[in-house]
């Protein structure tokens, strides 16, 4: 007889990592077939333009300026001494509403004049359509910065698999409305092209975090006053790291902008989205992973974080390589696939220096999880905002001369430079401060 598993021995970020994969392929699935539809239907110069406004995600995501993950971590703590975290939801939520406000109050007044600066060298769009769909993006965005918070509270609670069922419904809705937009008779597609794509992005997690506030209210002036001093004071090295972080991986298509042509920015835009599926799989068992680490470092427990460490890089690794290689065998097909009509060649030279840049990026990336979720930002801060500087620096000046290899050079070397070598130094002292005092 077959014997029944016993899920409940089962580590729960193994349960949400495995989520993790089932939802990344679905959603991988549609992501593919949501391009396809965006370059057949709009065309390399309109998907280069839809790219850059998509690419502002990272930017409007500042707007929580780190509380949900710092709710996190404390939440995580709790749980580590056996107490709720709930009395931090009601604080968090307080604190989102607020800047929710001031942020669509803010992208109302000032969009025309970000949309013009941003958008000035797509001519083909009206400043109607610009404004429009700057807009459009900007308030869906700011919605997601607060809906999304939800995520943080369940991968604390650790039940991230709800995260990856909500994320997999709300794309699998997303493409659908995408495909039906292209096959409609309405005019505009460019601008309800994204209305489609970030409508369910917005609505599912909004709705579920709304529905748990409610669920988890509890307002004590001055138990909630004192979390969100607490919440605060964590959160703003946080947001001061997040802030560099997105100027060092969201900066690109800002400045190919104004320096590429639509066609080179649409090529650039498919090589990054066919990488960020990698990306996608490895950061979904890094979040997992992240209030199990907050819990393990609490109690000392360094042996089993270094062990998951070398799992991780032998995923991410033969993950990233793997998907290059293909990649570069297959890239005629694969950019006749996602453009029937007109053919973007991706030369082999840009999908391996993608390669290398993602390599760096993922060997980082377990380092700087581990910080955070010890809340240990000063090192990560201060290495961050140099990071930020250098990658402005080498973009602003190589994207003129060697165009979409300039800007990979930028990010590759702001990371080698700085974080790549000085997390993992950082972690190693800390492991063993820890192990002295215990």
């Amino acid at each position: 007889m077959m014997q029944r598993v016993n899920f409940s021995k089962i580590e729960p970020y193994v349960l949400t990592s495995i989520s993790a994969w089932v939802s990344r392929v679905v959603t991988t699935l549609c992501a593919v077939f949501s391009v396809r539809l965006l370059i057949d239907g709009l065309g390399p110069d309109s998907f280069a333009a839809y790219s850059v406004i998509i690419s502002l995600a990272g930017w409007y995501g500042l707007l929580d300026f780190g509380a949900p993950t710092s709710s996190q971590n404390y939440i995580s703590e709790s749980r580590a001494l056996n107490k709720q975290g709930d009395e931090f939801i009601t604080p968090l939520f307080i604190i989102l509403f607020c800047t929710t406000v001031v942020a669509l109050t803010l992208v109302l007044i000032c969009g025309p004049y970000f949309a013009k600066w941003l958008l000035e060298n797509f001519n083909f769009l009206s400043e109607y359509q610009r404004y429009i769909s700057f807009t459009i993006f900007g308030v869906c965005a700011i919605l997601l910065t607060m809906g999304s918070a939800v995520y943080r509270v369940w991968y604390a609670e650790q039940v991230g698999y709800f995260v990856h069922i909500l994320q997999t419904l709300s794309t699998i809705t997303s493409v659908t409305l995408i495909f039906l937009v292209f096959n409609s008779a309405v005019h505009d597609k460019f601008v309800w092209s994204i209305i489609a794509s970030q409508l369910p992005m917005v609505l599912f997690p909004l709705i579920a975090w709304l529905v748990l506030v409610r669920k988890t209210w509890r307002f004590n002036l001055n138990l909630t006053k004192k979390n969100i001093k607490l919440i605060l004071r964590r959160a703003f090295s946080m947001w001061l790291f997040s802030i560099a972080s997105v100027i060092v991986l969201q900066m690109d298509l800002i400045i190919l902008s104004q320096f590429m042509k639509g066609e080179s920015i649409a090529i650039y835009a498919l090589c990054s989205k066919i990488f960020l599926v990698a990306a996608l799989a490895y950061n979904a068992v890094l979040q997992a992973y992240w209030p199990v680490c907050a819990e393990l470092s609490m109690r000392g427990e360094w042996r089993k974080i270094y062990r998951f460490i070398i799992r991780y890089l032998y995923l991410s690794f033969g993950l990233i390589i793997f998907i290059t290689i293909i990649f570069s065998i297959f890239r005629v097909e694969i950019t006749n696939f996602f453009s029937p009509a007109k053919i973007i060649e991706l030369p082999v030279a840009l999908i391996f220096t993608f390669g290398l840049s993602y390599l760096v990026r993922a060997w980082t990336d377990i380092f700087a999880v581990i910080l955070q979720s010890m809340s240990q930002l000063n090192t990560l801060l201060i290495f961050a905002i140099i990071q930020a500087f250098i990658n402005i620096l080498i973009q602003i000046t190589l994207v003129p001369i060697i165009g979409l290899y300039g800007s990979l050079i930028g990010v590759t070397l702001s990371f080698l430079l700085t974080v790549s070598w000085a997390l993992p130094i950082k972690v190693l002292y800390f492991s063993r401060q820890i192990k002295k005092v215990l």
